[in-house]
């Protein structure tokens, strides 16, 4: 469900708030006992979503422009350096698959029942909606909300079976906090996702451009499937 109206980057932490205005909070799985929503409820909420009309988006603005614009002579690395992510209605976009978008879906080995960030098409990626929520020393929250789920935000999980993989958590304050890294590798503007916590990386398994791969924590490479692109939506 589409935000009506938002007044400001922070996103309401009610959960009786989302379909109003879809906003929200979580840190990592090694913190947190709580188990998620998400999997209690997933599988009446992705029927319920067929039948939920999408409003229009309220519009924001991605990139803060409160930074000096670099001189004529500059490089492209400044230029990218400058880019800073304002937080709001985003899609998580992996640079290598422009058209796909980092959504919920279920790991491909189906040892895990329960929602991951997996690459679908950005077209059937309508719910959940993402936020990326900004926490301060530029770290960030990436939310996703639901109109039957509620909030969940992404965590670097822990499980054996899911080791490294994203999958969204009902406490908000005990979510994974991420970097945004600009690149200068991209002309499209990517960024580098860093869980704040340590030196590693999000990338895509595999470095797998085919629909349902999973995203994972991995050790950073500067490959092409650890460069995302961040769209305002």
């Amino acid at each position: 469900v589409k935000a009506e109206q938002v007044q400001s980057s922070t996103a309401p932490s009610s959960v009786s708030e989302v379909d109003a205005t879809a906003g929200v909070h979580l840190q990592t799985e090694e913190s947190t006992g709580s188990q998620p929503h998400w999997t209690k409820r997933r599988t009446v909420a992705l029927a319920a979503a067929l039948m939920v009309p999408l409003l229009a988006p309220a519009a924001w603005v991605l990139f803060a422009d409160g930074h000096e614009t670099p001189g004529a002579g500059a490089p492209a690395a400044a230029a990218a350096a400058s880019r800073t992510p304002a937080g709001g209605w985003v899609t998580i976009r992996p640079a290598p698959a422009p058209d796909l978008c980092l959504t919920d879906g279920r790991d491909r080995d189906g040892t895990y029942n329960s929602a991951i960030a997996v690459q679908l098409p950005c077209a059937q990626a309508a719910v959940p909606r993402t936020y990326l929520e900004p926490i301060g020393e530029g770290r960030y929250r990436i939310q996703w909300h639901h109109p039957q789920m509620g909030k969940g935000c992404l965590t670097v999980m822990g499980a054996d079976q899911i080791k490294g993989m994203l999958e969204p958590r009902d406490d908000c304050t005990q979510g994974t906090l991420f970097r945004l890294e600009p690149t200068a590798a991209d002309s499209a503007g990517a960024f580098r996702l860093r869980p704040a916590h340590n030196s590693r990386c999000i990338g895509i398994l595999a470095n797998d451009t085919t629909e349902g791969a999973e995203a994972i924590e991995e050790p950073c490479t500067g490959a092409a499937d650890q460069r995302f692109l961040i769209r305002a939506d």
